[in-house]
């Protein structure tokens, strides 16, 4: 048998002052519906973001009657397009409405990881502390606010990723089986809105076997441990089996398995490049932030080892995916903030736990044998000390962050708008809305001037991303056998991206193209003859 977390609470626990549960309640409304406000204001801001007028297409071309995977190349996960598309339809299909799909995901998130630290350190004053310390965190994190405000991928699976971390909290603190099962369905549901999110995998394997049985209890027991990995494994696996087949298991390969087996590297072989992405995307989120996750790793160590562990392995396992991934982009790195704002919250509560203890010392050890209180009265003062250093190194970086979190909001769309050139994008867009039917076809290396414009985009080449051309998923055959086919009035080109397939660029005139305009930042403009 092996102790798991035995270190005991060292304040008293919460259900014991209801009026503290209210309290917390309030809170974390307050913090949600900030962070909800924060999160809509200037929400159709400018970005030129390529990835995000791929998404603003696809979700077009959903309401015209399109399927993902069947129709519509995504190269994503099978269920992203159909979790943002109701918020797109109820906000009026802007580009601000798909956009809003990604918002609703954030603040599940930031519920989520109040709940998961909430749960790991207990219902105690400290496990209140931290649960709204990591709504806090990751609501003001200017990484994750960011990727709250666009319309990508990663925090639409950061959401459920977190919530599946705290659902197996809560099985391993009651033991109650629809624990278990709400988190594997929690994480198949992240995999199968962006697969790259399986590092999720490794805090949620630390907990589901070095934890063992799940109940009140704090031993091991290899068995429990057993027959908990295999439901859980027969609830994601069979889940994702069955969207899967449902898409179509060739549709699904050929849009994410033959695409990202193209578009990947050999390990190691991307690892100084990506390392000083990481580090410098990460650097936004101040140094405060990180002293306080190590005083979490440090408490956390001492009085919540296992989970901890699940949180450290989770950050690890970002870092190793980044070290090998071929394609990281700066939209990525915001998988490495949930994990160090979980240590950071985690050390947050527990430090709030050891300086309540060190208080309320001499009155606790009254109950205590005279040759425990030295101990436990010491250990509860260095940590509270430790936990002390780390808050106020944070909230002495907080001004620095909100800082950055009004620059996304109020300068970084003005920015963009001069580097990206959004004269330009509208300029496209008025060409194509000129020399397009309503219900015609365009081929564009910009979807967001074809969006704009409320022109379709071929389904099947709504993605025409570099890596994709890399990959050999895009090729010149591909490209002039769905010009052919489609016929589309507008084809819009850019070196990185279509400008990449000579031999199509090339063939235009033969297909009937007349070049129609270039611009500096290389955008080339063919309309039908």
């Amino acid at each position: 048998m092996v102790e798991l977390d035995s270190a005991p609470a060292t304040s008293p626990p919460v259900r014991s002052r209801w009026p503290l549960r209210v309290v917390e309640a309030v809170l974390l409304l307050v913090t949600l519906g900030v962070a909800l406000r924060f999160r809509v204001t200037n929400l159709d801001a400018y970005t030129g973001s390529f990835d995000e007028g791929i998404r603003s297409q696809q979700l077009l071309l959903m309401a015209a009657g399109y399927r993902p995977f069947r129709d519509i190349f995504a190269s994503q996960g099978p269920l992203l397009l159909d979790l943002l598309y109701p918020f797109y339809l109820l906000f009026g299909q802007s580009l601000a409405a798909a956009r809003s799909g990604v918002v609703a995901c954030s603040i599940v998130a930031l519920a989520g990881s109040w709940w998961a630290v909430r749960a790991a350190v207990g219902g105690t004053i400290g496990g209140v502390a931290g649960g709204l310390a990591a709504a806090v965190i990751l609501a003001i994190s200017p990484s994750f606010f960011e990727g709250s405000r666009l319309a990508l991928a990663e925090i639409p699976t950061i959401a459920p990723a977190v919530l599946a971390l705290a659902a197996l909290l809560a099985y391993r603190t009651g033991g109650r089986r629809h624990w278990l099962i709400l988190s594997a369905a929690c994480c198949a549901l992240a995999v199968l809105i962006k697969p790259m999110v399986l590092h999720v995998g490794a805090p949620i394997a630390v907990l589901l076997l070095v934890a063992g049985r799940a109940t009140g209890s704090r031993r091991w027991h290899w068995r429990r441990a057993l027959l908990d990995v295999l439901l859980y494994g027969a609830v994601a696996g069979g889940l994702s089996a069955l969207v899967v087949a449902l898409l179509g298991p060739a549709q699904v390969w050929d849009n994410l398995g033959a695409y990202r087996t193209g578009a990947g590297s050999g390990a190691g072989a991307n690892l100084a490049t990506n390392l000083r992405l990481t580090v410098k995307i990460m650097r936004g989120e101040q140094p405060g932030l990180f002293v306080l996750a190590a005083v979490g790793v440090a408490l956390g160590l001492w009085r919540r080892p296992v989970v901890t562990v699940a949180l450290l392995a989770w950050a690890g396992a970002v870092l190793g995916l980044f070290a090998v991934y071929g394609d990281l982009a700066d939209k990525h790195i915001v998988y490495l903030t949930p994990p160090v704002a979980l240590l950071a919250a985690l050390g947050a509560g527990l430090a709030c736990d050891a300086v309540w203890s060190a208080v309320r010392g001499p009155r606790g050890a009254q109950s205590g044998g005279m040759r425990q209180r030295p101990r436990r009265a010491f250990g509860a003062r260095v940590a509270a000390l430790l936990g002390l250093v780390g808050l106020l190194a944070y909230a002495a970086t907080v001004p620095t962050i909100l800082r950055a979190d009004q620059y996304v909001l109020r300068e970084a769309p003005k920015v963009a708008a001069e580097r990206r050139g959004r004269a330009i994008d509208a300029e496209i867009a008025e060409i194509i809305r000129s020399h397009t039917p309503p219900d015609g076809w365009v081929l564009a290396d910009n979807p967001s001037a074809a969006f704009d414009a409320r022109r379709k985009v071929i389904p099947y080449l709504v993605d025409t991303s570099g890596t994709r051309v890399d990959a050999g998923s895009l090729t010149a055959a591909l490209a002039t056998e769905y010009v052919q086919r489609y016929q589309p009035s507008v084809i819009v080109t850019w070196p990185r991206r279509l400008g990449k397939l000579d031999a199509f660029v090339r063939q235009l005139p033969e297909l009937g193209y007349r070049h129609e305009r270039s611009y500096d930042l290389g955008w080339k403009v063919y309309v039908r003859e």
